[in-house]
């Protein structure tokens, strides 16, 4: 992983910046009334030119509720993308899942084999304990305080000593 890049400004004629990142946070999503990916080992896809995008490894997937599609697609960042069908029994979302089918190049490497979610196909995404709307929180773009169930604390001597 690389330094986090500044990725102002959004404009079309931008040079496209991207970079993959860890997030420290349980990231969650919801759909059909059950918990369908749950983890603290999520990476989050920064752009200039779109919203952060949560990607989940499987193991952090319920495979159950993924049906394979028959849809692809390219990518803004470029390289091909696969997608799966969600289906939770009682609720169906068509090409609601997806990942790379190889990652376009070495930066976007981590990403390989993990899953990502189209952020309105599904019921509910919770950072922590805290259910977000509209789309990932980008972790440079602002600082958030959020109720969580894991036990935090702050070293003696501070966070940076």
């Amino acid at each position: 992983m690389t330094a986090a890049p500044n990725l102002q400004p959004r404009e079309a004629t931008a040079p496209r910046l991207v970079n993959v990142l860890h997030s420290p946070k349980r990231v969650r999503v919801k759909f059909g009334g059950r918990t369908i990916a749950d983890s603290r080992n999520v990476l989050v896809l920064r752009s200039n030119h779109f919203l952060p995008i949560y990607f989940f490894p499987p193991s952090a997937v319920d495979p159950s509720v993924l049906k394979p599609s028959l849809h692809r697609e390219p990518h803004a960042v470029g390289g091909e993308t696969a997608y799966w069908d969600i289906d939770s029994g009682d609720k169906r979302a068509a090409n609601a899942a997806w990942s790379f089918t190889a990652p376009p190049d070495e930066n976007l490497a981590p990403l390989a084999g993990r899953i990502a979610f189209t952020w309105k196909a599904v019921d509910q995404w919770f950072e922590e304990e805290e259910e977000v709307f509209v789309h990932a929180r980008d972790p440079y773009a602002r600082i958030d305080v959020l109720q969580s169930s894991r036990r935090r604390t702050r070293p003696r001597h501070g966070w940076n000593s």
